[in-house]
């Protein structure tokens, strides 16, 4: 049977391997409703009571990341979908929203946040930074303080970018473009999952790269997905407004905007 998409009102959940809806309203664990990639978190970080979301201020969530890994070299693929609203347009670094990390140095992808003198709230698209891969800038990215849907994909070839529920353009992924990039050739499987800066378990200060700003979803697809199923999960929203299901019924879960 080929590809069915979801009831109106219901996330893509097809490829899905790791979901944090940020809904725990208190302590220092953010579950993955897929896997087991649940995140520990540290710093100055708050949560909202009325809806889904965590405020991070100057801390980060942080996770093994062999789980995640393993699924992504396997296909040579992924989609990772974030709902965030910046604390500010002048977050450099660039700022961690998202990564596959070691360390800054030394990580299989990230999705940040950048400016400088002639950019503001631009975003980066890193992947791998060991070897063969590329960091695009996405100068006309023009993030404002609202809550945005970003979406990075991974295609095998190219790094797209969507806004919104649009997309905003597609950039080389590999440095050289005769040598394609093989996952499972250039990933390492002992880098962390991290969100709102690097990882950094020395406490350097010139490791850290946080990001300031309210999370309300994170979901990572061990595929690509289409225009058209990245526009049903704009659709659908970031709030979530009825309790989420087990987490093989995934698409039980409703939201609004």
């Amino acid at each position: 049977m080929g590809y069915i998409p979801p009831p109106s009102g219901s996330r893509v959940t097809q490829g899905l391997i790791a979901y944090w809806i940020f809904d725990e309203k208190s302590g220092n664990i953010v579950v993955d409703q897929i896997g087991s990639t649940d995140l520990t978190l540290s710093g100055d970080y708050s949560w909202l009571t009325g809806t889904n979301g965590l405020f991070v201020t100057n801390g980060r969530g942080v996770a093994p990341g062999t789980e995640i890994i393993t699924a992504l070299k396997a296909s040579n693929r992924f989609t990772l979908e974030v709902w965030v609203e910046p604390a500010n347009l002048t977050q450099t670094g660039p700022a961690r929203i998202f990564a596959i990390t070691q360390d800054p140095s030394y990580h299989n992808m990230h999705l940040g946040q950048y400016t400088n003198d002639t950019v503001t709230g631009g975003v980066s698209l890193r992947i791998n930074k060991r070897v063969g891969g590329t960091n695009t800038y996405v100068t006309d990215a023009n993030l404002t303080l609202n809550m945005t849907h970003l979406v990075y994909v991974f295609d095998g070839t190219d790094k797209l970018l969507y806004i919104n529920g649009a997309l905003h353009g597609t950039y080389p992924a590999a440095a050289d473009p005769a040598i394609p990039l093989i996952l499972a050739d250039s990933w390492t499987d002992t880098d962390m999952i991290v969100i709102a800066n690097e990882n950094n378990p020395e406490g350097l200060p010139d490791n850290d790269r946080p990001y300031t700003g309210l999370y309300k979803q994170i979901a990572l697809y061990n595929r690509v997905l289409t225009q058209e199923e990245v526009t049903i999960n704009y659709n659908v929203g970031a709030n979530i407004i009825e309790g989420i299901m087990p987490p093989d019924s995934p698409t039980n879960i409703r939201f609004e905007q």
